[in-house]
């Protein structure tokens, strides 16, 4: 992409994340219906309301490339690369991302029947990448099962919002830097309904 993100060619991930290509990328936040109000584990058997949300936690395995053990908040991927009609190179669209990522991550029963709802697009530069995210807002049913089958992740959990907002105030996680920046993106669009900066002058840049 350049920095007006317009698609201006394609390379692999490896290629990518060497140089630092400027790249596009899609970022969920997957919620669920709280089961119990609180932190609860993904096998655990629990009964009770569903008036709140909790958002899925998940250690990345020490084998990434990047970040490997941190903490993520948001489940993510890169826009691929495809053909169009006439043959010419394009990209996925955002939404088309998302919903891959979701079934490659996720598994196929927990990205079906997901609501997928993009928020906003952002700029971000840090030690590792330079890229236009967008930031989506992902629903499971109630009775998604959920299966982490590429051995990209190493644990997960369920947190309330309100907990995870804390943890996030008091430090609490070792949140890798996109994940912490979306996060609290996310948090501050639904709660006053403000949005980061979309254009690449106003990036957020992350010290190395």
């Amino acid at each position: 992409m350049d920095e007006l993100n317009a698609f201006v060619g394609c390379e692999t991930r490896a290629v990518t994340v060497r140089e630092r290509a400027l790249g596009r990328g899609a970022f969920g936040v997957v919620l669920r219906a709280s089961r119990d109000g609180g932190v609860g584990a993904l096998d655990a058997s629990r009964d009770g309301g569903v008036g709140a949300l909790d958002a899925l936690v998940t250690r990345r395995s020490e084998t990434k490339d990047v970040w490997p053990g941190g903490t993520d908040a948001a489940t993510s991927g890169v826009v691929r690369a495809t053909r169009g009609r006439d043959g010419e190179a394009a990209a996925e669209t955002y939404e088309e991302t998302m919903r891959r990522e979701l079934e490659e991550e996720l598994g196929s029963d927990a990205a079906r029947g997901a609501s997928v709802r993009e928020l906003f697009t952002f700029p971000y530069e840090d030690a590792y990448m330079r890229v236009f995210g967008a930031c989506f807002e992902i629903v499971l049913r109630d009775d998604a099962e959920i299966e982490f089958a590429d051995g990209e992740v190493a644990a997960a959990r369920f947190v309330s919002l309100d907990e995870l907002a804390r943890s996030l105030r008091e430090g609490r996680e070792n949140f890798t830097p996109i994940g912490k920046y979306v996060l609290e993106s996310y948090l501050a669009f639904v709660e006053t309904g403000a949005r980061p900066p979309s254009a690449w002058a106003e990036r957020r840049v992350e010290p190395s």
